[in-house]
């Protein structure tokens, strides 16, 4: 009975040592976007980190920072400021690329 309390143990501390290895810490770095209609006061950040989920796919680290600016002389359209997933050479990673719509050509 001793041995299979060990046991479970050691597995427990295997399992719990898998769930919080990581591959090292998420680098960011800035990204910008510019979207149509006017920044919400209330939803604006939340808007550009759907624009930037949108954009850059659904990665394992999501944006983060997300800020939302008027463009001065522009009432059609805002930027978009997010950290998002870096590259390793400090650029932000590649844009996911467009959903596919309507059927799949053979």
């Amino acid at each position: 009975m001793k041995n299979s309390g060990g046991f479970l143990m050691l597995l427990l501390v295997l399992f719990l040592r898998l769930l919080t290895h990581s591959e090292g810490e998420a680098k960011f770095c800035p990204a910008e976007i510019t979207a149509e209609g006017q920044c919400s006061s209330m939803f604006g950040a939340s808007d550009c980190f759907h624009h930037m989920r949108a954009k850059y796919g659904e990665a394992p680290f999501p944006p983060t920072n997300c800020k939302c600016s008027e463009i001065p002389q522009d009432s059609e359209h805002y930027t978009c400021q997010c950290d998002v997933p870096c590259e390793e050479d400090n650029t932000a990673a590649s844009p996911a690329p467009p959903p596919v719509s309507g059927p799949l050509q053979p």
